[in-house]
């Protein structure tokens, strides 16, 4: 499942951590998406600027609901 608000590298889109800045492969700013508008914030904010959504609180979205079980044949009357 993939995360709502991943961590990456602004240049080269590779997945980063919260506890560096800078990317190991290009050197790039490493960044946190906002998986609800796009904004890109600073890996270490937990909330975005642009809409305010509280990273710490956001849940993925739930899965979908399981598909309802066959019914048996009615019994002939």
């Amino acid at each position: 499942m993939a995360e709502l608000h991943p961590i990456l590298c602004s240049k080269c889109k590779k997945p980063g951590t919260a506890d560096k800045s800078e990317c190991a492969s290009c050197h790039g700013r490493v960044v946190r998406m906002c998986g609800s508008c796009g904004f890109t914030n600073a890996a270490a904010k937990k909330y975005c600027d642009a809409c305010g959504e509280n990273f710490a609180l956001a849940k993925a979205a739930p899965p979908p609901p399981p598909k309802p079980a066959a019914k048996p044949p009615a019994a002939p009357t």
